[in-house]
């Protein structure tokens, strides 16, 4: 059984991304800048020019990085596990693993509770929470799912 179910990134975390990419491109613009700078005098370091070179580096890896979290996240249910795709990141959960899902009415949230008594939120539409925990349950049927009204949020 192959499912799968889009990550839902919240107004913040777009505005982080977003900053994130500016920062970098602002990075990558002034280091380049910097390191041309550099070539004009004669008596600069070895670490000045290292300097400017591993910043841009790191405002292209948050180029790689930043896109694609932005865009391919998802949760895939891939056979028995659980597969978290953070762009081009991938986590991986047993669904044997799996005790409980929780619905947490206050919040809009699910989270599921693995037999260590880890937790993961799981964030996507939540028009979606009941299939994704059927999904889940096709595979391990002793998960149990409910509903906390209570006024408790997690993270």
């Amino acid at each position: 059984m192959n499912k799968k179910y889009k990550y839902k990134i919240t107004p913040t975390l777009w505005a982080l991304f977003i900053i994130g990419l500016i920062l970098a491109s602002y990075c990558i613009y002034s280091n380049v800048v910097r390191f041309i700078a550099l070539l004009a005098v004669t008596e600069a370091s070895s670490y000045s020019y290292i300097g400017s070179v591993i910043c841009v580096l790191i405002g292209i890896g948050a180029f790689v990085f930043i896109p694609p979290a932005m865009f391919a996240s998802k949760y895939m249910i891939i056979n028995k596990q659980l597969v978290l795709y953070w762009g081009i990141v991938k986590n991986k959960y047993d669904i044997k693993d799996i005790t409980t899902a929780t619905f947490f009415r206050a919040s809009n949230k699910l989270a599921i509770t693995f037999s260590d008594e880890s937790y993961i939120a799981i964030n996507i539409s939540p028009d979606e929470f009941d299939d994704f925990v059927e999904s889940l349950k096709t595979v391990n049927p002793k998960i149990f799912y409910f509903l906390n009204v209570e006024d408790q949020k997690i993270k």
